[in-house]
């Protein structure tokens, strides 16, 4: 691959920082397999250039940056936000990432803790390019009130986050971006509610009609019995938590007390 090929494809080329090669090329003619033959192509393309080829003004709107191997990607509408790769760059940690994909869209990704160049591509093997970016921070629109701190310190007990400066990077990080502080409150509300659900079936000591051994044929057998007030042909709604002196545990009840000793005091107060 030589600068006239590149030209041939409406492909041009600078230099930048030393070993940095710069490509800008009409968009979608930066395929994956040319990127792959232009960094093969690097080291033979900066000495061709080096060697006195002039080159046009940059006017078009894809812009690659080439170096130690790896690209980084920025459209030329927003040059002023181009992340410049550059030989011993791929070393340094970034929380932000924007990662690049042949066959879709790029997408941004946050890190915590923050992550290095080699680190994201081995996480994201089907990508063809990441650079890292600082993102555009929208402001609150009001200060970080007590019960959505609160609610974050949960999430983050709930999800084994312990470490206290992350915690604290957290936390301010919520009180300076509205947009983190919507995504760890989301986050938060949705695992805590969660949770709760969870917390709270555990310690509910009812049981249904179908995990009481007295349900057979959709017949209550207690209340067939005379164990219970009921119609001897009581056929109760089977999925409906109660308390009931006539429960028999069944097979997968691993608490093995009937209702009169699981629930005592149903007799005086009627069934629940």
């Amino acid at each position: 691959m030589n600068m006239a090929e590149l030209n041939r494809l409406g492909i041009l080329i600078r230099t930048g920082e030393p070993g940095e090669l710069l490509i800008d090329a009409p968009q979608g003619a930066l395929t994956p397999d040319l990127l792959i033959e232009l960094r093969r192509s690097k080291g033979d393309l900066l000495r061709e250039f080096a060697q006195g080829v002039n080159v046009v003004n940059l006017v078009n709107n894809d812009s690659y940056c080439l170096n130690a191997g790896k690209e980084s990607v920025s459209p030329v509408a927003n040059l002023h936000s181009r992340v410049k790769v550059c030989a011993g760059d791929t070393a340094t940690a970034s929380r932000w990432w924007l990662i690049h994909y042949h066959d879709r869209d790029p997408m941004e990704i946050a890190c915590c803790p923050e992550a290095t160049h080699a680190e994201i591509l081995e996480r994201h093997p089907d990508a063809v390019a990441a650079e890292p970016f600082t993102p555009t921070i929208r402001q609150p629109s009001a200060p970080l009130t007590a019960g959505e701190e609160t609610a974050i310190r949960a999430w983050l007990a709930l999800i084994e986050k312990t470490d206290p400066a992350s915690i604290a990077e957290v936390i301010g990080q919520c009180q300076r971006d509205a947009d983190a502080r919507d995504y760890f409150t989301g986050r938060a509300a949705a695992d805590n509610l969660q949770k709760n659900r969870a917390d709270a079936a555990f310690d509910d000591v009812r049981r249904t009609c179908d995990q009481c051994a007295n349900l057979i044929a959709r017949r209550c057998q207690a209340a067939k019995h005379g164990e219970i007030v009921a119609s001897r042909n009581y056929e109760p709604i089977r999925d409906l938590p109660r308390r009931c002196d006539g429960y028999a545990p069944g097979a997968d009840d691993p608490d093995r007390r009937h209702g009169r000793e699981r629930w005592p005091g149903l007799i005086q107060k009627g069934n629940e």
